[in-house]
């Protein structure tokens, strides 16, 4: 929720107290339905731009 709402994955790691960046992403990255629609929407855009 804090990356969704703008801070950074370092911010998140170093508020959390984890070693890396890299645990931070393993214990609590996972994609909402909404994360989901906006990379959907984000790559019909690239490639319809791509292709025209």
């Amino acid at each position: 929720m804090l990356v969704n709402s703008g801070h950074t994955i370092k911010q998140v790691q170093e508020f959390l107290g984890h070693e890396k960046a890299s645990t931070t992403l393993d214990i609590y990255s996972h994609v909402s339905l909404e994360g989901k629609k906006n990379t959907a929407v984000a790559m019909d855009e690239l490639l319809t731009c791509k292709s025209a």
